[in-house]
């Protein structure tokens, strides 16, 4: 992926960099890897996500998984966003979709929904109906059977992903 050879063009990115920057383990500000232990008390939780359904929230899957969790500094974050700032560079913004690493992240991400939806096969998606005027989350949060723009499909519609593939 040298930019030097001209294989990896930067196209999308919040920075004027135009090649591949990561920071692997931050070594100034060191962090770690998440844990099989931090994936497993991930894997325990028993609904999809609880209100105010954003990073506050102190239970539900989506919170755990995204990686949210109390504390300060590098505890605050584990599994997805753990990974993000691990690699760090372009991997810590809205230009990490130019990394080849962001690809196996979210792959690795996708089979862990998958696996726990597998464990928990009566959780739906949450929340149900739409937070109502007033709520801080009012707009913000599609509702299970409320169609997302621009795409125009619910979440309950991509909650079974396996007519579209499946992990061996």
């Amino acid at each position: 992926f040298a930019a030097s050879a001209g294989r990896w063009t930067i196209t999308e990115s919040m920075t004027d960099v135009r090649y591949l920057t990561r920071d692997f383990g931050r070594p100034r500000d060191p962090i770690t890897l998440p844990t099989p232990a931090q994936l497993d008390e991930v894997m325990r939780e028993r609904v999809y996500d609880a209100a105010p359904w954003n990073s506050t929230s102190s239970t539900g899957f989506r919170n755990a998984l995204e990686g949210w969790a109390p504390g300060r500094g590098n505890e605050r974050f584990r599994i997805h966003n753990r990974v993000h700032r691990w690699v760090g560079g372009l991997m810590l913004g809205g230009g990490s979709v130019n990394d080849p690493v962001f690809w196996l992240h979210h792959s690795f991400v996708d089979l862990i929904w998958s696996r726990w939806q597998q464990r928990n096969p009566g959780a739906a998606y949450l929340p149900a109906e739409p937070p109502p005027l007033g709520d801080a989350q009012y707009r913000k949060v599609a509702a299970r059977h409320e169609p997302m723009a621009p795409w125009g499909v619910t979440p309950a519609s991509m909650f079974d992903h396996s007519r579209i593939y499946r992990y061996a």
